[in-house]
């Protein structure tokens, strides 16, 4: 899903694990994605405890124009969320 409201995202689980268990097949990953510039960028903690049950795996980009513009969204995300070390 892209940028799809953790409670949609919720119930999309929900409802992919029912239809797997129906068809008698094992579940695959479940990946979210949030593409943002920085003005929409939400807070990074928040975003972070937001992520709801059921996501296997979290992919986050930042519109950029340069290697250098993205390199500096991510340590600023970083920072912010207080993973910077």
């Amino acid at each position: 899903p892209l940028n799809l409201a953790p409670t949609a995202l919720v119930e999309s689980i929900a409802a992919y694990r029912a239809a797997s268990a129906d068809a008698g097949r094992a579940r695959g990953s479940v990946g979210a994605r949030y593409s943002f510039d920085r003005s929409n960028a939400p807070d990074p903690r928040r975003l972070l405890a937001d992520v709801p049950a059921g996501v296997d795996e979290l992919i986050l980009s930042w519109e950029a124009a340069t290697l250098d513009e993205q390199i500096a969204h991510w340590r600023a995300f970083a920072g912010d969320a207080g993973m910077a070390g």
